[in-house]
């Protein structure tokens, strides 16, 4: 009774926080009682050392830690007093306590957008708590500021791991152990991340101290199916069994396993071996199913109706894995070494999972029907007698998983060359049956895609602490990825329909991609009804919650990969729906509803796919539609988006790439490409610019484009103008002067005086101050780096134009010989300062390198040119060709030579 009365009391005190804002002090006071009670006993008065102790009446946050520890201890003695020694059934109630709590407090503070809680972060908790600390110390009476998680891992971590392990003498205590663990999973998930602040600059997380701890008790969770026979082996067990393969999942999905070797040892505990895993071929007649189920490994005990639980807890956190390497594609040693130890079970592993997909789904759609019959008998079982209830959760729980990840190994089966024909046969037979199954799951997924189901889901948080909707609907969408992407010419029957196809792309629209953009799922059908746009903004922006980032990016891999299918086939897969999948983001785009201020994100992954794929739709074989017109249309977007100075980087990137495909798909000729070059240019966009200019084949988009290339660089009041536009042509300079040398020519004749001038202003810090001063160096290399290619061009064999002589050439140089000189002057050179304000002796070796390139390369021009310069530059132009020579070697002071007394010289007077 008393557990019972305070479980309710905990309830109402989660319930009020909902409702009201405050801090989470009380939270913090159950889960620091429940874990006294885990225990068994209430902690000592004192910390370990005396650092709690505050320091007069200030507050501090080691006294905000013992403050927290103090109530939590008073509140269990009261417990303690009428129930001592704690029995074991208390510290079982007591976990589940610590979990519930728990549980709230992550789904509070992490799955509401907030990555970084400071109730999962220490060095966060430290800096608030010394920030609030400091804030109480400014008010009369004020109390305690309320503690944080991240104080009590220590505890909480060894209070679990014990709990995970108890015994009574000698005996196991299956309930306690799963109660525990499953405190132990939600530490894991909410402080996989943590940095320890003791080695923050390693990225060491804060959970590998305790690592031998906790995968000790996961072991010992996993060791109960070597003892089936045994005669605690019952539900209790199976159960910890599941909690121990969810355990580790967390544990290898968050990296907490570095070791090769011992991941191969884990992996081993929950590796199934064949006589688990009989299906290979489907089994179209109950004599073939008997036949397949004779040969799994049975029991002698009683009780053996939650003995699949073994096999079920296997399946799931191997297709949890292998999903989770497959959807990141990851390279580490973890995930290669999960695929090489999967190798030899890896067919019947897919076919297996197929099996057990399919009875999941069975049993989930008779629950839901509320029918209250069950079907008769299941592919892995005689009759559903013969499971229990925790059997049955299991597997409704764990379809979904099993059957994403069946339908990928199944489709890779049949994209091999060396699958034979007959296994093909088989392959097929379990993809008809199974992908129907998933395709409808994915559907019901995402209708509930932006819905909080947590409270839904408390029902089945003795199988799982993380029933995720967002998880559910991302691995769903990654097997419907393969299906939609399989080559069709080995597959016998048509796994969706067309109507199918589009219905699945409108529902990740709607659900997945407009919310992630903040934006309500019917906006399309707003946008062409509503005429007053500031009303259309305020109306059809969104409140729906946030969604998983790994969902986000599987939908967007989805209709990606329909658009590379429907390119590939020329045919109009997705119809409709797909086109206006990928239009509506880049309209919300161009009207300014998208903003790219979020930590995840997602709105710059979502409009980059976007892009891509119109960039699959740009190419001429896509027949479907009005080429000309979307190509048209796609071409006015990336330039609006290179047009933007705060769009993302690589959102600009993927337009960048848009651009350039479009300007040669679409029919535009010389002349056209021109006029656009030349208006990008006087707007001042020189990222676009650029790629129409490289797309130019003669480069006549650079001549004509000068004019604004000349205004800019000029304008000495905009350093921006100079850096942007001076980035711009030393790009298409580099890349054109292979095919068009005489671009050279019409650039220095444009605006050579301008580049000169620019160099010397920035050079010898004519222009100071604020940003010239940020962009000093960059604008002064890529003027260096244009004036190179110019002598470089100029002084190499067959170059020059028979009207250009050697005494034009070497007065070019001596024009930038000067220049550089009056750099070298100003800025110094490395070992030889200068003591001018603002000096760079970097400017000054760019400079001298640049003269011994030109000595060296073109040794007659640069004697020409010397014969110009002034007595001084022609000094200062060999002391930096000797220094550069030298290495910029540090002047050697040599001590003045003693004179020696001749006595030979004096004489008598």
């Amino acid at each position: 009774e008393i557990i019972s009365s305070i479980k309710v009391i905990l309830h109402l005190d989660c319930m009020r926080k909902k409702s009201k804002r405050d801090d989470d002090r009380k939270l913090i006071n159950w889960l620091l009682f429940a874990r006294c009670l885990m225990v068994g006993n209430a902690g000592s008065q004192q910390n370990d050392t005396d650092e709690g102790a505050d320091d007069g009446d200030d507050f501090t946050p080691m006294g905000v830690v013992e403050d927290a520890k103090s109530r939590a201890r008073d509140d269990v003695l009261l417990v303690l007093g009428r129930v001592s020694p704690c029995r074991w059934q208390i510290k079982c109630q007591a976990a589940q306590l610590a979990g519930f709590v728990l549980s709230e407090l992550g789904r509070y503070h992490l799955q509401n957008g907030n990555k970084e809680s400071a109730h999962f972060d220490l060095i966060a908790a430290r800096a608030l708590c010394a920030k609030r600390c400091r804030d109480a110390n400014n008010i009369a009476s004020s109390p305690y500021p309320s503690s944080y998680v991240a104080f009590h891992i220590n505890e909480l971590i060894s209070a679990a791991c014990s709990t995970a392990t108890a015994t009574s003498d000698q005996a196991e205590l299956p309930s306690l152990q799963n109660s525990g663990l499953r405190v132990l999973i939600y530490l894991i998930k909410f402080f996989a991340n943590a940095l320890d602040p003791d080695l923050v600059g390693d990225g060491t997380s804060i959970l590998e101290q305790f690592s031998s701890q906790i995968i000790s008790s996961i072991k010992h969770a996993l060791s109960f199916q070597d003892s089936s026979d045994g005669p605690a082996n019952d539900n209790r067990t199976r159960l910890l069994f599941m909690s121990g393969c969810e355990a580790l999942y967390s544990l290898i999905e968050n990296n907490m396993v570095s070791d090769t070797v011992g991941l191969k040892r884990l992996l081993r505990l929950v590796m199934p071996t064949m006589d688990e895993i009989p299906f290979e071929t489907y089994p179209s007649s109950k004599d073939e199913r008997k036949k397949s189920l004779k040969t799994i490994k049975t029991s002698d005990i009683n009780d053996t109706r939650s003995l699949p639980l073994y096999r079920v807890g296997k399946l799931q956190i191997l297709a949890d894995l292998w999903l989770s390497v497959d959807m990141s594609n990851r390279q580490d040693s973890a995930g290669s070494t999960l695929l090489k130890e999967m190798k030899p079970i890896e067919y019947a592993f897919a076919s297996n999972c197929a099996a057990h997909a399919i009875d999941g789904a069975c049993l989930e759609a008779a629950t839901n029907e509320h029918s209250g019959q069950l079907h008769a008998s299941g592919i892995t079982f005689a009759n559903v007698v013969d499971i229990d209830r925790f059997t049955k959760m299991g597997l409704i729980q764990a379809w979904p998983v099993l059957a994403a990840c069946s339908v990928c190994l199944l489709i890779n089966f049949l994209g091999r060359e060396e699958t034979e024909s007959e296994r093909c046969d088989e392959i097929n037979e379990w993809l008809k049956r199974v992908a129907p199954l998933l395709f409808a799951k994915l559907h019901d997924a995402l209708k509930v895609a932006n819905v909080d189901i947590s409270i839904a889901q408390e029902n089945n948080s003795f199988l799982s602490t993380d029933v995720s909707t967002f998880n559910i609907a991302a691995k769903c969408l990654h097997g419907m990825r393969a299906v939609m992407g399989q080559k069709k010419a080995r597959i016998n029957d048509t796994l969706y329909s067309e109507d199918e196809a589009e219905a699945l792309i409108g529902a990740v629209t709607k659900n997945v991609i407009l919310p992630s953009l903040g934006l309500c799922s019917d906006w399309g059908s707003e946008v062409e009804t509503q005429n007053n746009p500031e009303e259309k903004k305020s109306d059809v922006k969104s409140v729906a919650p946030d969604i998983d980032m790994e969902l986000v990016e599987q939908a967007c891999g989805f209709i990606e990969d329909l658009c590379q299918s429907r390119f590939e086939q020329k045919s109009k897969l997705g119809g409709d729906a797909l086109i206006q999948s990928i239009l509506l983001p880049l309209t919300a785009l161009k009207e300014g509803m998208v903003t790219f201020d979020d930590d995840k994100n997602a709105a710059a992954v979502i409009i980059s796919s976007c892009i891509r794929s119109c960039r699959l739709l740009t190419n001429p074989s896509c027949h479907d539609m009005e080429h000309g017109n979307f190509v048209g249309a796609m071409l006015q977007l990336s330039l609006f988006v290179l047009s933007q100075d705060k769009m993302e980087e690589k959102v600009k990137i993927e337009a960048s790439a848009l651009l350039k495909d479009c300007l040669i798909n679409m029919d535009i000729g010389t002349i056209e490409k021109c006029a656009i070059a030349q208006d990008l240019a006087s707007g001042g966009k020189w990222e676009a610019w650029k790629i129409v200019c490289a797309t130019i084949e003669d480069g006549s988009g650079i001549p004509s484009s000068l004019d604004s290339v000349r205004e800019a660089l000029e304008d000495l009041n905009s350093p921006h103008r100079h850096f942007s536009s001076l980035i711009a042509i030393r790009s298409v300079l580099q890349e054109a002067v292979a095919e068009n040398a005489f671009l050279i020519g019409c650039v220095m004749h444009g605006v050579g005086s301008s580049l000169i001038q620019l160099l010397r202003a920035y050079g010898s810090r004519e222009l100071q101050g604020g940003e010239f001063d940020k962009q000093r160096l960059v604008v002064c290399a890529d003027t260096m780096k244009i004036i190179m290619i110019t002598i470089q061009h100029l002084t190499s064999p067959g170059a020059a134009s028979p009207a250009f002589d050697d005494s034009e050439s070497s007065m070019f140089l001596a024009v930038i010989f000067e220049v550089l000189m009056t750099i070298v002057r100003f800025n110094g050179l490395p070992n030889h300062p200068s003591r001018n304000v603002g000096a760079d002796d970097s400017l000054g070796r760019m400079s001298a390198q640049a003269i011994v390139h030109v000595a060296r390369s073109a040794p007659v021009a640069f004697k020409s040119a010397m014969a110009h310069l002034s007595p001084e530059d022609r000094s200062t132009l060999e002391m930096s060709v000797r220094a550069d020579m030298s290495g910029y070697a540090a002047p050697k002071s040599t001590a003045p030579t003693k004179k020696k007394l001749n006595l030979k010289g004096f004489r008598k007077a």
